[in-house]
């Protein structure tokens, strides 16, 4: 299986997706350079919100799959939370 990096630890620039097929994995590399796997990403899985509520991303998140999704591009998350207080409180982070 050939792992594909959606979101890299440290990065500043990353978009919302929603996870349409397959799965991923969000880790943190230890000081020892092993990935410790934070949890799992299904279909229907928002990624990125994290590092939309933060200056940069605090984890990575990994496919080993050919994954699909879907890139949410439009409203900040920000204003999304504001005009759906129901979404910030079902949404990770």
């Amino acid at each position: 299986m050939k792992e594909t990096p959606v979101i890299h630890e440290g990065q500043t620039d990353t978009r919302l997706y929603t996870l349409l097929e397959c799965w991923a994995y969000r880790f943190k590399t230890l000081s020892d350079g092993r990935r410790q796997i934070l949890n799992f990403l299904l279909a229907g899985d928002f990624i990125g919100v994290q590092q939309k509520m933060g200056d940069s991303a605090a984890h990575g998140v990994i496919t080993l799959i050919n994954a699909r999704f879907a890139c949410l591009i439009g409203m900040p998350c920000r204003s999304c939370t504001a005009t759906s207080p129901r979404w910030a409180l079902t949404s990770p982070g």
